[in-house]
């Protein structure tokens, strides 16, 4: 690896916090499986990183036709994220920026605060920049970073729509500057690291257990691959005019009529550019699916088009498809032929056609595919990237894991409080539970924590309770089966924010979905996996406040001998809140997406499982999926604890009455003459003086400007996101009857 012995960046020992990325692609609507994705996700890891979206190096343009209202539409689906904390160590950033050359210098100032104010929440105070989309070298000294790593993965220059002469500049200017680039492909660091201050080659790793397991369990296919016909001829990735090879895609289908073609992966290419009978276009999936369309076809396939692009680029996908281990056939380009052998290479046409062919007739054991990348993995490259920056006199700084700070110990709190206010009812002893599953994951954000860019979990109800610590005061009224604080268990994945932990509640512990797409009965089912078919659990959503006796229901629940018991509001409709003993959770499936209501209910139903049902007389809880749900949650808490000595006797600032509702955190900053009605100033919030707040949610960190009218709205630190929904206990059933309980206790 070039490193000349004067270069002062050797000679300088330094160190950084974290990492902040300009990535090559947007993390929201990007396949996730791209090398500064993984890279990242991987490094975080060992540092707090802030992934910044894609900055755009080129502008859209009409003669697009669909694909430009597309890629207009996603692009502000993005930045209306503004930014999100996916896990402790990894948050991701959707910053707004004009698009082209001029646009870029426009933008320059704003973006460089708003990525240094996302920084700071990261804990990042003194980052290694680390850049993969070449444009946004114009914003690197406006960080002030401790080093900069250039990520030369694709040659950008050669991108459509792009000016070249201003991405290869971009392009001088970072290799000339870099601490280190960053190679991925053989031919692009033999030709290029000799112009650079410092490179390294740091192949892509492949999640080699996920992809070889996958190869291997032949019967756990997606649904819409199942009804499609043998044998099956797949591509999985990006369908894209400059990659993929439309004609020789379409010349292979229609000689190999009687084979199924299936694509999977976004398509910017015209519509209806392939209309035959036997191709099946299946769109975009995410990354945790794509290893089981994958083992789902008989070939796989990389009909890439012969230009510099190709030619120079390392595609993640070719250690994928050779951990999935099924027969492959590719275009020929420099990286493949690095596993000749093991992969089909054809440089014509007619040659591709009959490779496919015989493919198709291959018979050869898939391990020697699979032991070309065994051992190959993301966590290796990590690791020696670090090690490459360390060679050069930069080390990421060894420090403690960042925890929320909270404004109350809850534990603390819990054990202050008189036990039976709350729920007027005797301290509960449940010795039949094992712990209580709460769910706050989901495939998709609700608008509310849309809005707030955070958990629901981590919302304030009241001055100082969020509704993480309303729920564990609940839950602290009852026993585990060994006499201690029931264990709660949160379980969260990675389409919504991830909560913060509690530093008080020592009884709650946060979790990663074990396997994605699992779905919820799926996800419970694989978090009781060790327990007794004997224990009980309490399964409840995070985004719901109780508002009835669940402790009634346990024991009548335990009493009944009933399997599972679900809650349910006057008009049939679940309330959101179940008891299951884990017997009946081994009714779902091990594999697959596997819902509460519709599936693992009714399963259980027909097997002749008792089932329980909780009739209550008024909703049993109160939902959080919008911001006038919150402020209905909000009202009913703080009534609830009003009464109580501890309420009374501290400085917090609640005012309920029948019309008005006016909840201020410990540690908001009010200016002079703020008018506030119905809303929630949760601490940390800044309002100015003079400002009107009706029918609002200020989130922790929100800054409300002096004399700004604010209604009905969610302010959040992205800004304000104004919404005209309404509760949704306004509407009756929403959830759903429960109309199969015909063997019920």
């Amino acid at each position: 690896m070039p490193r000349p012995l004067d270069n002062p960046a050797v000679s300088r020992q330094r160190s950084y916090d974290g990492i902040i990325c300009f990535g090559g692609e947007d993390w929201w609507y990007h396949n996730r499986g791209h090398y500064d994705m993984r890279m990242m996700r991987e490094l975080s890891a060992h540092m707090p990183v802030l992934y910044v979206n894609s900055l755009g190096m080129r502008v859209p343009r009409i003669t697009e036709g669909s694909m430009f209202l597309r890629r207009i539409a996603r692009k502000l689906s993005s930045i209306k994220r503004g930014f999100v904390k996916i896990e402790e160590n990894f948050g991701v950033l959707s910053p707004f920026s004009l698009p082209g050359e001029r646009g870029a210098s426009l933008s320059k100032h704003w973006l460089a605060r708003r990525i240094n104010r996302a920084a700071k929440l990261m804990n990042i105070n003194n980052p290694l920049v680390w850049v993969a989309c070449p444009i946004a070298v114009g914003l690197v000294d406006s960080l002030n970073p401790a080093g900069l790593v250039y990520q030369r993965t694709d040659r950008y220059e050669c991108f459509p729509g792009v000016k070249p002469s201003r991405v290869r500049a971009c392009d001088d200017r970072l290799k000339a500057s870099a601490d280190l680039t960053v190679f991925c492909g053989d031919l692009l660091y033999e030709r290029e690291a000799i112009r650079c201050r410092n490179a390294c080659q740091i192949d892509h790793g492949v999640d080699y257990e996920r992809f070889a397991s996958a190869g291997e369990n032949t019967e756990n296919q997606p649904a819409d691959m199942a009804s499609l016909p043998r044998p099956r001829v797949g591509f999985v990735g990006g369908i894209d005019s400059h990659t993929f090879d439309a004609a020789l895609f379409r010349s292979l289908a229609e000689q190999l009529d009687d084979v199924q073609f299936v694509l999977v992966g976004a398509c910017s290419l015209p519509d209806g550019w392939c209309e035959l009978p036997n191709v099946t276009m299946l769109g975009q999936r995410p990354y945790e699916q794509v290893a089981d369309y994958m083992a789902a076809c008989d070939v796989l396939i990389m009909p890439w088009r012969t230009n510099q692009w190709i030619e120079s680029c390392n595609p993640v996908k070719l250690k994928e498809y050779l951990a999935i281990g099924r027969p492959i056939v590719s275009t020929d380009f420099h990286q493949v032929r690095r596993y000749s052998g093991a992969i089909r290479i054809s440089s014509a046409p007619q040659t591709f056609i009959r490779e496919v062919r015989n493919a198709l007739k291959d018979s050869s054991d898939a391990a020697d595919r699979r032991l070309r990348v065994a051992g190959q993995s993301w966590s290796v490259a990590a690791e020696t990237a670090i090690q490459e920056l360390e060679a050069i006199g930069l080390s990421a700084v060894k420090k403690p894991v960042v925890r929320k700070v909270q404004p109350v110990n809850t534990q603390k709190l819990i054990s202050e409080m008189p036990r039976l206010r709350l729920v007027g009812r005797d301290y509960v002893d449940q010795r039949g539970l094992r712990a209580c599953i709460v769910l706050a994951g989901g495939l998709r954000p609700s608008p509310l924590v849309e809005a707030a860019g955070r958990s629901v979990l981590d919302l304030y109800l009241t001055t100082d309770k969020t509704v993480l610590d309303v729920m564990a005061e609940r839950l602290s009224l009852l026993n585990s089966v060994d006499g201690g604080l029931l264990p709660i268990r949160v379980a969260h994945n990675a389409h919504v924010p991830a909560p913060w932990p509690s530093l008080g509640a020592v009884n709650v512990r946060f979790e990663q979905d074990p396997q994605p797409y699992r779905g919820p009965a799926g996800l419970i089912a694989d978090l009781c996996a060790s327990y007794n078919d004997e224990d009980h659990v309490l399964i409840l959503e995070a985004s719901r406040v109780l508002a009835f006796d669940i402790e009634a229901m346990i024991t009548r629940h335990l009493a009944s001998g009933s399997d599972i018991t679900v809650a349910c509001d006057p008009d049939e409709s679940p309330s959101g809140v179940y008891l299951a003993n884990c017997a009946a959770l081994r009714q779902v499936a091990p594999v697959g997406f596997v819902d509460l209501k519709e599936q693992w209910l009714a399963q259980a139903s027909q097997s002749g499982m008792r089932i329980g049902v909780h009739r209550l007389d008024s909703p049993g809880a109160i939902p959080l999926r919008t911001r006038a749900d919150f402020l209905v949650a909000a009202r009913y808490v703080n009534e609830q604890l009003r009464s109580e000595q501890a309420l009374q006797d501290s400085l917090m600032t609640i005012d309920i009455k029948s019309d008005l509702l006016r909840v201020i955190g410990r540690g908001a900053a009010l200016g002079p003459g703020v008018s506030i009605r119905n809303a929630v100033i949760m601490p940390g919030a800044v309002v100015g003086g003079g400002a009107v707040i009706e029918r609002s949610v200020v989130c922790p960190g929100a800054v409300i400007e002096p004399k700004a009218y604010v209604v009905e709205a969610v302010v959040s630190t992205s800004g304000s996101h104004v919404d005209s929904m309404s509760s949704s206990l306004t509407s009756s059933g929403h959830f759903g009857k429960l109309n199969y309980f015909a063997n019920a206790a």
